[in-house]
């Protein structure tokens, strides 16, 4: 997994970490075509395929799925648990508010930052403080956090994408890639 990867690693090289991230797009928008939410987007829901052809990110773990059209309902269980994993999961997300596709593509974003600076941006000793965080707080610049790991365009699109406001992050997951893939090498 994406997850075990990092383990071993720590980070990646941005480039790698846009290809991931632009394979997780891919499926993320086959699945927003269909009309389906992932919802746990997370580097242990991610497999990494070798063939002889390189390397293929793969998305797994469609247990948290929901169909959009049942999204204005809240993201809380039926025993008013949020459904998730809070590291990954975007401000609307914890606040048990309606979801669309723009919450996919801020965990896509957390899952981007973290092969970069080795953490999410949001990393606490509790899951109680990772909320309040989340749900106050505007994510560190990457560029502040792994200083020379990516250029100062990539932060700029991570900032954006990680938005504490939904309307200001990318309209859908294509997009968010068409930003991440348009920054120079």
């Amino acid at each position: 997994t994406l997850e075990s990867l990092l383990a071993r690693r720590g980070t990646l090289p941005w480039q790698r970490a846009r290809r991931i991230a632009a394979e997780i797009g891919a499926a993320l928008s086959a699945a927003h075509a269909l009309g389906l939410l992932h919802r746990d987007i997370k580097p242990s829901n991610v497999f990494l395929a070798r063939s002889d052809t390189g390397e293929n990110a793969v998305l797994l773990d469609f247990g948290l799925v929901k169909p959009m059209d049942e999204t204005a309902v809240s993201r809380m269980t039926q025993s008013g648990l949020v459904a998730g994993t809070p590291l990954y999961m975007s401000p609307e997300q914890a606040r048990g508010e309606s979801l669309d596709v723009r919450s996919d593509v801020y965990a896509l974003a957390v899952v981007t930052y973290e092969m970069i600076a080795g953490v999410p941006p949001f990393f606490d000793k509790t899951v109680a403080e990772v909320y309040a965080r989340l749900l106050r707080e505007a994510a560190p610049r990457l560029s502040g956090v792994a200083p020379g790991a990516c250029p100062e365009a990539l932060s700029r699109v991570l900032e954006r994408a990680l938005s504490l406001a939904r309307e200001e992050r990318p309209e859908n997951v294509t997009a968010f890639v068409q930003e991440l893939e348009a920054v120079s090498d």
